[in-house]
């Protein structure tokens, strides 16, 4: 946020409690006293990433809406590169860990790098759909075709980002990849063999 802070830019920046128990709600509501442009939303109990996302991007008020995950694998500065991406004409921007520019600084487990090739190879051959990273948490939106698009959207699981990107498609609205640096967290608490079955029923 800090290239928008300094060309001047309003933003907000809304972080979505998914019903955790922790210390999350008391940390960001201490933090938001000091910082206004945060905003706090709390689900009432534990819904899944699909829907904590769903809520924030139609809870948020910006020409642009922007979402990404905690663990920030994906530097918040990638942000620059996408609202540049979004100003030059293109409705939805994804990152790519997939682009040959892409480059990952902490690299994913070797089994999880797996299950992943194995997913998207899925998601090609079921859906059509040409991206070569439907997953990654680090996404854009011009604020008419994320109204449009979450408004459809229905899927509260992990495999929200199918979903959106395939209604994207049917709206035409234009999607664009970019390339980004990715350090993925060795503290995640995502567990994709622990998802698997939510997630292909889902799809």
């Amino acid at each position: 946020t800090g290239f928008l802070a300094r060309q001047g830019r309003l933003f907000e920046v809304i972080v979505v409690n998914d019903g955790s128990a922790d210390q999350t709600v008391a940390a960001v509501r201490a933090y938001a006293t000091i910082h206004t442009e945060v905003r706090l939303i709390t689900l009432p109990r534990n819904r899944g990433k699909g829907a904590a996302v769903r809520a924030g991007v139609l809870a948020a008020r910006g020409e642009l809406v922007c979402f990404c995950d905690a663990d920030l694998a994906i530097p918040i500065a990638s942000l620059e590169g996408l609202v540049s991406r979004l100003h030059q004409g293109a409705d939805v921007v994804i990152a790519s860990r997939a682009l040959a520019q892409s480059t990952m600084v902490v690299p994913q487990g070797s089994v999880r790098w797996m299950m992943s090739r194995a997913f998207h190879l899925v998601i090609r051959a079921v859906f059509g759909m040409p991206y070569g990273d439907t997953q990654c948490g680090f996404k854009g939106f011009r604020r008419e075709a994320a109204v449009a698009i979450f408004t459809r959207a229905r899927i509260d699981g992990f495999a929200f980002d199918v979903e959106l990107l395939l209604i994207a498609r049917v709206l035409g609205h234009a999607v664009v990849e970019m390339p980004v640096d990715v350090a993925n967290s060795r503290l995640t608490t995502v567990s994709l063999a622990a998802h698997a079955s939510r997630i292909w029923r889902d799809l």
